[in-house]
């Protein structure tokens, strides 16, 4: 007969790291970026949906911008998806890791975050993007992850890892209480 006792749940193991989710920078989180999020929200007027300064741009400038924007663009795009950063939400933390290899840059326990404040600079809305504060019990920042496409769904995201990681170790910790 074998002494391994089977796991509550089948293929879970709660000393394991696991990623739940990745959220990547938009174009937001840098300064030209939000340059132009700023001035494509500057003129409010529209047709059919469209912003003016895109219809202005699209009927004017194709011949001559477009070629050259969309390979700088694209070159660009490539270079922050090469040597750009990620953010990672595990079971255990929320890290900021580089794009490529495992490399962390920053990271913070999720025990450790007591409130996540999400700031919209100015011309992350025409993105649908802001920053997300991680703070401390102490209100001091933790972690800011910049430029977060649908900031509050990561959010929330976050917030309900940190609670059922918070419930698992209550829930190992009266487990092992029993066991003694």
């Amino acid at each position: 007969m074998s002494n391994v006792k089977p796991q509550a749940i089948s293929g879970v193991n709660a000393g394991t790291e696991a990623e739940i989710m990745t959220a990547y920078p938009s174009i937001a989180a840098g300064g030209a970026g939000q340059a132009i999020g700023r001035l494509c929200d500057a003129v409010p007027l529209r047709t059919n949906g469209v912003p003016w300064p895109r219809l202005l741009l699209a009927v004017v400038l194709w011949p001559f911008v477009v070629p050259i924007a969309l390979t700088v663009g694209l070159l660009l795009y490539a270079f922050s998806k090469m040597f750009g950063q990620r953010y990672v939400l595990t079971n255990h933390n929320l890290s900021i890791r580089q794009m490529i290899g495992v490399r962390t840059v920053n990271q913070v326990s999720l025990s450790d975050i007591k409130q996540i404040t999400i700031r919209e600079l100015p011309g992350q809305a025409f993105y649908k993007a802001a920053d997300l504060v991680c703070q401390g019990g102490d209100g001091k920042a933790l972690l800011r992850l910049e430029g977060v496409q649908r900031p509050a769904v990561f959010r929330q995201t976050i917030l309900e890892a940190r609670d059922a990681r918070t419930r698992v170790a209550e829930s190992l910790k009266a487990i092992q209480a029993r066991v003694k």
